[in-house]
């Protein structure tokens, strides 16, 4: 008898697991790969490519998956993550048309669209952007890759939460926040400019994000080498080697913009990685003290491992 209910019970199991693979299959083999060239892309065209009912669905009723959706005045975005961020995709939608187009899965493929055209149309749309000195010309945006103008709108604040970072909790994942991801690419295309120019945005937590780049950038053009130094009771601490070039040294008046921030002791918005999603306030002159910056470069390093960073 004992054996015949061992057996159900691994038979069940094998259902479960063969269920959730298939599921999983199901779903991961719908995420379509868009080219940029292709323009007009229909919103309703592409939800049922990446057959979105479905997802929602069981984004329902299994656990380490998550699907949501939400909407403002202009703009749809539909968003899929696997626990781990090993999976993901999401859709912003503007009128009927795909304006973004981002998915990945476990590192075996990466998509990215973006539709220029309509965006120029949303910039118009949006009063937020239609006006603002910041907003970049379509001379502007013809110079630069896809990836540089989506984070350039995503530092400024298009379609992204207003919160400093490094890794966040989001859906039981702990993932760099959207204006993090945001300036590891300006970085990854050597856009200091954008940086330097950002410095002056009036949102606090864009000031905290390209200071913490741009004094990264003034230490990797200094640091030649770390080595762990071993003390008394078993701690360690790394120790920095020094050498010394200009190629992305800090000026003395870009040090000093970073330096007001932090004087100004602004309150700031902030996101952890504590087990749950939660906002939390901190100060700029606290994110930018000695200790903090001392740090700065072990997490960009981080990144670097998780392959965030080139």
């Amino acid at each position: 008898m004992q054996k015949i209910i061992f057996g159900h019970l691994i038979f069940l199991v094998f259902l479960v697991f063969r269920n959730e693979l298939n599921a999983q299959n199901s779903l991961f083999l719908s995420f379509p790969t868009l080219d940029t060239s292709q323009r007009n892309i229909n919103a309703e065209s592409l939800l049922r490519e990446v057959n979105w009912e479905k997802v929602a669905s069981f984004c329902d009723t299994t656990e380490g998956h998550y699907a949501r959706k939400y909407a403002s005045d202009l703009i749809t975005t539909y968003n899929y993550t696997k626990q781990g961020n090993t999976a993901n995709f999401k859709i912003t939608i503007f009128k009927g048309k795909v304006l973004e187009y981002r998915s990945h899965v476990n590192g075996l493929f990466k998509t990215n669209y973006f539709n220029r055209d309509l965006w120029l149309q949303y910039v118009e749309a949006d009063d937020k952007f239609k006006d603002s000195a910041w907003t970049l010309t379509k001379e502007e945006m013809s110079q630069q890759f896809d990836q540089v103008v989506q984070a350039y709108y995503t530092l400024i604040g298009f379609n992204s939460r207003d919160e400093y970072g490094w890794i966040c909790e989001y859906a039981a994942a702990g993932i760099p926040p959207d204006k993090r991801l945001a300036v590891i690419e300006l970085i990854n295309y050597k856009r200091r400019d954008f940086l330097v120019k950002l410095l002056d945005h009036p949102n606090l937590q864009t000031k905290l994000y390209v200071a913490d780049a741009l004094i990264y950038l003034d230490m990797i053009g200094e640091i030649k080498s770390v080595e762990m130094v071993h003390f008394k009771g078993g701690k360690k601490h790394k120790k920095y080697l020094w050498k010394y070039t200009n190629q992305y040294k800090l000026s003395k008046q870009e040090w000093k913009k970073i330096k007001k921030i932090r004087d100004a002791d602004y309150t700031i918005i902030t996101c952890g990685n504590m087990g749950s999603y939660k906002q939390y306030k901190s100060t700029s002159a606290e994110l930018l003290s000695q200790e903090a910056i001392r740090k700065i470069y072990t997490h960009y390093s981080t990144f670097k491992l998780l392959g965030y960073l080139f």
